[in-house]
């Protein structure tokens, strides 16, 4: 989608606003950053029955290694809650500690070093998609581009496209 730094549009904020401005099911990207190709499938899990936030954020990515299968690829999560999104991270890790003692499990011990990793990839994507989905974001419909059928509006609306839309940035965004 662009040939901006991820890194450009990093942010420490919890993206609450994301499942508002989101396209709904969700969002697939393919980012290009400097030769590495990033696959990424965002969407928001409104599933007000299991803790601490009314929304996780479910992020699915090849984390930059293309050859990766669909068994070996990263699933990143995070409540759309807390202070930042290192918060927002410890906010998630407990919920899913507690779901593992409910099961018999033991978590592993806390890990601020893991904690501040994870908060900042999460970062380098949700910036991304805030920048996207943010109001007056310039996308291009890509099949009306070729001239094969009629510009569709973004962000497409529920229920409103039949079809999957390749959707592509008129110009790079920038963090909020």
């Amino acid at each position: 989608m662009t040939t901006l730094p991820l890194q450009a549009t990093a942010i420490a904020h919890v993206p609450a606003d994301l499942p508002e401005t989101m396209p709904v099911p969700g969002l697939g990207m393919v980012i290009d950053d400097a030769g590495t190709v990033h696959l990424l499938l965002a969407c928001p899990d409104d599933a007000a029955d299991r803790g601490p936030a009314d929304t996780e954020l479910l992020l699915t990515s090849n984390y930059g290694e293309p050859p990766r299968m669909i068994d070996d690829i990263t699933k990143l999560t995070v409540f759309l809650t807390g202070d930042n999104l290192l918060h927002a991270v410890k906010i998630t890790q407990a919920h899913y500690d507690a779901a593992s003692v409910k099961n018999g499990q033991q978590p592993p011990q806390p890990d601020e070093a893991l904690y501040a990793e994870h908060a900042y990839g999460l970062g380098l994507f949700t910036g991304l998609l805030s920048a996207i989905c943010a109001p007056g974001a310039e996308l291009q419909d890509a099949g009306a581009l070729t001239g094969r059928k009629l510009p569709a509006q973004w962000p497409p609306e529920p229920e409103l496209l039949s079809e999957r839309t390749l959707w592509l940035l008129a110009e790079a965004p920038t963090g909020s």
